[in-house]
């Protein structure tokens, strides 16, 4: 009523970088998101939309170039208000805000923040560094699942203020900035060591997300920008280092072996090694997490300890989340490899399955059991669940689906995929993995419900018919 935030809102562009540091973290301070969530709305938060502040706000994030005590201030005062705002409208409190957002250079501030050297508050630059690749994540992540918003982001041409000129990432005619070579080069510091505390750890976790939300909006310019900057080997050599960045970089493998080309590429340079190693559970060769997380630390001796048992359940959910990513490599390869791929890529892939006394293909099988089991598990779990019985009669199928899905019916589907591949490329697999189904008690049914499931969860399009394809020639 005193019109004191709008004196504060009104002082961030202050011409002293003192004034308006202080004016910023004042008006971060008094933008409470808990008395916000508490009360059930946010005149605050809504004046800052309503007068149009927040693109005025991030255009000024710009001046903060110096590095010192203020300038760092001032960025992190008012990324935390960017982050308050994009909280209060996932509550519901406020109107969607990553549009706004995108409609400024503020993603190219972000990737320029987080690639900059060290500053004099190193400290300080650190922080800010983690919420610029976190704010960067959400506005990605906003974008994939959003058509109209995808087209406002295109992460190898994002739009950029001047003061970028001078990164070697800045494209002068089109005033752009590179944000896919600017997230390789500040991933690929960790090519060869984990990142020494879980603060780094969550700034590459956040990149690593970025590049693979960019990566599955399918967008010409990304994938020439990825392929430009020769992505394929740094990620492939992070998958096979063993180390933390091993498990991003499969993620991001899986999401950009989208077209024969790069599936090939990946098959030459030893992608479908590192993915069977994770697959297989090979020891020493899967990726580790670092140990200044909760999942890498040395559990305690304690067996019956409830600080055991939470680090034994970490480690068990880093193993989980690294053997899904090196099934989606394997389902994208199996996917987009075909007779026509050039250095015999498909016979390789097929090939790695007939090694050995069938390992690989019992293991094919064994997964795919494991995951059908855990989402029937799911389904079963939700039906049973008074959010069951509270939704409405016609909701009830969609959800219980996705809970099957995201239970484990994704990944049930894509092994089912590969297996039926496997078993229409090669006799000896078909009969190998056909022998292992019937000892474990089921049959080849279980490969082609698995496919044909996949199959109409999908639009009409290539991977339909492929998919329509194997189930007819298992």
């Amino acid at each position: 009523e005193l019109g004191v935030w709008s004196s504060l809102v009104g002082l961030a562009v202050h011409e002293n970088a003192d004034v308006a540091a202080a004016a910023l973290t004042a008006a971060a301070d008094m933008l409470d998101v808990d008395e916000c969530l508490k009360a059930g709305r946010c005149p605050l938060a809504r004046r800052v939309l309503e007068d149009g502040a927040a693109p005025v706000l991030a255009l000024n994030l710009f001046r903060f170039q110096g590095g010192d005590e203020e300038d760092e201030a001032g960025v992190g005062a008012t990324l935390a208000l960017f982050e308050a705002l994009l909280d209060l409208a996932n509550a519901g409190l406020l109107p969607p805000v990553p549009p706004l957002l995108l409609e400024t250079p503020l993603p190219s501030f972000l990737l320029s923040r987080i690639a900059a050297p060290p500053r004099e508050t190193p400290a300080q630059h650190e922080s800010n560094r983690l919420q610029c690749a976190e704010l960067l994540s959400e506005l990605s992540l906003a974008a994939s699942a959003d058509p109209a918003l995808a087209e406002a982001f295109v992460l190898s041409a994002l739009p950029a203020h001047e003061s970028l000129a001078k990164s070697g990432a800045y494209e002068p005619k089109a005033g752009t900035l590179d944000g896919v070579e600017l997230i390789l080069v500040s991933l690929a510091a960790y090519r060869a060591k984990d990142p020494a505390t879980a603060q780094k750890v969550e700034l590459v976790e956040n990149l690593f997300a970025v590049l693979e939300a960019s990566l599955l909006l399918a967008q010409p310019a990304v994938a020439a920008a990825f392929d430009k900057a020769e992505a394929v080997p740094l990620l492939l050599m992070m998958a096979r280092s063993g180390l933390h960045c091993g498990a991003g970089a499969l993620r991001v493998l899986a999401a950009a072996v989208t077209t024969p080309g790069r599936a090939s590429e990946v098959v030459k340079g030893g992608g479908i090694k590192s993915a069977f190693a994770v697959f297989m559970q090979a020891r020493g060769k899967a990726p580790r997490p670092a140990k200044c997380t909760a999942a890498g630390r040395e559990l305690p001796k304690d067996r019956a300890s409830k600080a055991h048992r939470r680090a034994a359940g970490e480690r068990r959910a880093w193993a989980r989340a690294v053997e899904a990513a090196a099934v989606n490599v394997l389902y994208a390869l199996s996917r987009n490899l075909s007779a026509a791929s050039p250095d015999d890529a498909l016979a390789r892939f097929v090939g790695k399955f007939t090694e050995g006394e069938g390992d690989k293909c019992d293991r094919l099988v064994e997964l795919a059991l494991k995951y059908d089991e855990r989402a029937r598990a799911a389904e079963l779990k939700f039906l049973r669940s008074e959010e069951a019985d509270e939704v409405e009669e016609e909701d009830v199928a969609m959800l219980a689906l996705s809970a099957k899905l995201g239970g484990g019916g994704d990944l049930f589907h894509r092994l089912g995929a590969v297996a039926a591949l496997v078993c229409s490329e090669s006799k000896s697999c078909h009969a190998r993995i056909l022998e292992q189904l019937r000892t474990l008690g089921s049959g080849i049914t279980l490969v082609r419900d698995a496919v044909k499931e996949f199959g109409s969860l999908l639009d009409e399009g290539e991977e339909k018919s492929r998919l329509e394809g194997l189930l007819e020639n298992i």
